[in-house]
């Protein structure tokens, strides 16, 4: 199986998400709630200028990424590496998943009606912290 290119959302900007179906066709995403209101579009990020948001508490203007090697959690793939806010940076350079656990828990309390569990959120990042293939480094100056 070969991994899709990343793509961003024309009409939007932000990143999407794929999923393959049974026969290998990609389906692109939008993960965001608020991006529910017109189908994904999906170009190439070099063709626009993307809203990178970070993988932990989707804070706008990722300047940050985790690499990762791939893994499935449920029926969900996480494929390449993670965005990171500067405050989710911070904490991943200290190794601080717990600040860092609880810090994106608050975030999904305040963006959502019924956000995950904190249970949820110690479940794959405990998964994403075994897949790590380096350290947190800056993506933009």
């Amino acid at each position: 199986m070969t991994t899709s290119q990343p793509q961003a959302c024309a009409v939007c900007g932000h990143m999407l998400a794929h999923q393959r179906g049974s026969f290998g066709e990609v389906r692109w995403l939008h993960t965001q709630s608020e991006d529910k209101d017109h189908p994904p579009v999906p170009v190439a990020p070099s063709e626009i200028h993307p809203i990178i948001r970070c993988d932990f508490c989707l804070t706008e203007g990722a300047a940050w990424e985790l690499p990762v090697a791939s893994f499935t959690v449920g029926n969900h793939r996480f494929t390449g590496a993670w965005s990171a806010c500067e405050i989710c940076a911070n904490f991943l350079t200290h190794d601080d998943w717990e600040e860092l656990t609880a810090h994106a828990h608050r975030a999904s309390e305040q963006r959502h009606t019924a956000p995950q569990a904190l249970a949820d959120f110690q479940t794959i990042y405990a998964l994403l912290r075994a897949h790590i293939t380096g350290p947190v480094r800056r993506t933009t100056p």
